[in-house]
């Protein structure tokens, strides 16, 4: 996953020059707590949050939002932003741009793209809505537990199989057997039925692991009658 499936995108911006009152309203109309500072061209040049306004965001009494407003319609947003800002393309790993998070101590870091111009903004509620939505998708059923279960039910599924086919050779010389493994056979391959239904992909991944049981199987078949059979012959 990339940072361009994992960011919201077209994100609320601001221009380096308004005034840090149209800021303030910004960050409390739409609900949000952080803010890519941009120039006239798009691109990013600092990031500004409720915590660099510090006390200017709380609930403030009529009489103090007047004072307070007055004197923050004469200050432009580039004179309290953070110009250092961390920032991410849009096509860095997810995984690479959680760690920058993680050891940067931010809530949130804006997407760029290869011209430096805003694209998104990645913040912690996005990953966790990304973390929700995969748990849901995986189950509570789903876990590395009963993952790994299937895949032994799928392995002990693909050597009956070739044992089965062993059975029906029985009476033939195994020296007239196939060397390789029939793909043939692997058609009728099938595994435990799931709920919720497995996808198409999960199946296919099982199937997969089934069908290379079953080769490594026939294999070990053909080799120990073919010893058995040597054995005969030579009279041991």
């Amino acid at each position: 996953m990339i940072a361009a499936e994992l960011m919201t995108r077209n994100p609320r911006t601001i221009r380096r020059t308004a005034p840090v009152s149209a800021a303030i309203d910004a960050l409390q109309s739409i609900d949000i707590r952080h803010l890519p500072v941009v120039d006239e061209g798009n691109n990013l040049v600092g990031m500004l949050s409720d915590r660099d306004l510090g006390s200017l965001t709380r609930t403030l009494t009529e009489h103090e939002f007047e004072h307070v407003l007055a004197r923050l319609s004469r200050s432009r947003v580039e004179e309290v932003m953070s110009s250092d800002v961390i920032s991410v393309e849009d096509k860095a790993d997810a995984r690479d741009v959680i760690g920058t998070m993680l050891e940067q101590h931010v809530g949130a870091v804006p997407v760029v793209d290869s011209d430096g111009s805003v694209v998104g903004i990645i913040s912690y509620v996005d990953v966790l809505r990304k973390l929700a939505g995969e748990l849901d998708r995986i189950g509570p059923q789903d876990t590395v537990q009963a993952a790994s279960d299937r895949l032994r039910e799928a392995h002990v599924v693909g050597r009956k199989w070739a044992e089965h086919k062993a059975a029906a050779l029985e009476g033939t010389s195994p020296r007239d057997w196939p060397n390789d493994w029939d793909d043939s056979w692997s058609e009728s391959l099938s595994v435990t039925p799931r709920s919720p239904p497995l996808t198409p992909d999960e199946l296919e991944e099982l199937l997969e692991h089934a069908r290379e049981a079953a080769r490594r199987r026939w294999a070990e078949i053909v080799e120990e009658e073919r010893s058995v059979q040597e054995s005969t012959e030579s009279g041991w």
